[in-house]
C-alpha cells in the first residue's frame, strides 16, 4: 500500500457513530502524547463517538523522528487500536483536510482534543473566517468543539506530561542541560542522556528501543543543524605564462548579451554569411544594423 493512501484512501471507520473525536499531534512520541492519545480513546468512549488520532508529517531539527516512527510508538503504547492511528499524508497534510474526509464519511459532529496549550490556537476551527461562515461548517460538519485532554475524564488529565525541549537538549548539548539540571549534573553524559529519554517514554516500550530512538534523533538533529552546501560555479580558465586565470565573459558586440545569450550573431555559418564585417559593410548594412533592428523589435 502507498503511504498516500494510509488515511485518506483507505481509512477504515472506527465505528459507526454519527460523531467523531479526532487528536492531531506530532511531538517526539513521549508520555504526554500518549497521554493525549488516552484521553482521545476515553472521550470517544464516555460521548459514544469513534475516535481518531492523526501524526503530523511535520519533522525538521525540532521533530527529528518521523510520522513512521512515531505511529510505531502509539501502536505499542495502544495495541487494541490499530484504526485509530494514522499518519497524514502529504497529499493530506493538515488537520483542515482531516475534517473535510471525516465529513464525507458521514461524521456530523467532532470533537477535537489537544493539548491545554494549543485550545487556543485550534479556535479558528470554530470562529467565522471573513466570509461570515465557521472553517468547520465548511468542511461538512454540523456541529465542532475543540477541547483541552484535561477537560476529559482520562485518568492522565491531572498530570503533567514531559516536554521534548529538554530531550532534545539532553542529546545535543549534555553539559548545557546538565548546567540546568542540577539533577544530573555528576552523570556521565550517556548515562544521564538515557535517564531523561528513559523516564519520558512510555514503559510499554523497551529500553533498546527507546535507544535507538535516541540515536536516531540525535543523527537527524545533527544533520537538519548543517548547514546547506551551495554549488559553486567554477570559473573558466585558460592557461597563460604557465599559469591559469580566469576568461571573461565575451558579450556580442550588437546585443551585448553574453555569447551563449546571443540573439544576433553566430560564431559560424553554414553558409559563411550573416556576420557583418568591415569587408561586407555597405551604406545602409553596417555593424550597427543589427543592434538598431532588435530594438526596434524591442527585444533588448
Amino acid at each position: 500500500m502507498l503511504l498516500r493512501e494510509l488515511f485518506f484512501e483507505s481509512i477504515d471507520r472506527t465505528g459507526e457513530s454519527k460523531s467523531a473525536v479526532v487528536g492531531w499531534g506530532r511531538g517526539m512520541g513521549h508520555k504526554g502524547h500518549m497521554m493525549l492519545a488516552s484521553s482521545v480513546l476515553t472521550q470517544a468512549r464516555d460521548t459514544n463517538g469513534d475516535p481518531y488520532f492523526v501524526i503530523s508529517r511535520t519533522m525538521g531539527k525540532d521533530d527529528p523522528l518521523s510520522p513512521e516512527e512515531k505511529l510505531q510508538i502509539y501502536n505499542k503504547v495502544f495495541p487494541d487500536n490499530p484504526k485509530v492511528f494514522n499518519t497524514a499524508t502529504e497529499e493530506m497534510p493538515d488537520l483542515n483536510r482531516v475534517l473535510k474526509k471525516l465529513a464525507t464519511m458521514g461524521y456530523g459532529d467532532v470533537t477535537v482534543v489537544v493539548g491545554a496549550d494549543q485550545v487556543n490556537a485550534f479556535q479558528y476551527l470554530v470562529r467565522p473566517d471573513k466570509s461570515g461562515v465557521e472553517p468547520y461548517k465548511q468542511f461538512g460538519l454540523d456541529n465542532m468543539r475543540v477541547i483541552a485532554r484535561q477537560q476529559t475524564n482520562d485518568p492522565s488529565k491531572e498530570q503533567e506530561g514531559p516536554r521534548a525541549t529538554p530531550m532534545r537538549k539532553a542529546l545535543i548539548d549534555p553539559e548545557g542541560f546538565k548546567s540546568e539540571n542540577p539533577n544530573y549534573a555528576n552523570m556521565p553524559n550517556d548515562q544521564m542522556q538515557f535517564a531523561v529519554w528513559r523516564d519520558a517514554m512510555s514503559p510499554e516500550l523497551s529500553d533498546q528501543e527507546v535507544r535507538n530512538l535516541m540515536a536516531t534523533a540525535l543523527q537527524r538533529m545533527q544533520d537538519f543543524s548543517k548547514p546547506k552546501a551551495r554549488a559553486k560555479k567554477e570559473k573558466v580558465t585558460e592557461k597563460q605564462d604557465g599559469k591559469y586565470t580566469p576568461v571573461k565573459t565575451r558579450e556580442c558586440p550588437y546585443c551585448k548579451r553574453s555569447e551563449e545569450k546571443c540573439l544576433c550573431s553566430k560564431k559560424e555559418d553554414a553558409a559563411g554569411v550573416g556576420i557583418i564585417t568591415k569587408q561586407n559593410t555597405t551604406a545602409d548594412v553596417n555593424k550597427g544594423t543589427p543592434r538598431k533592428n532588435l530594438k526596434a523589435f524591442k527585444l533588448i
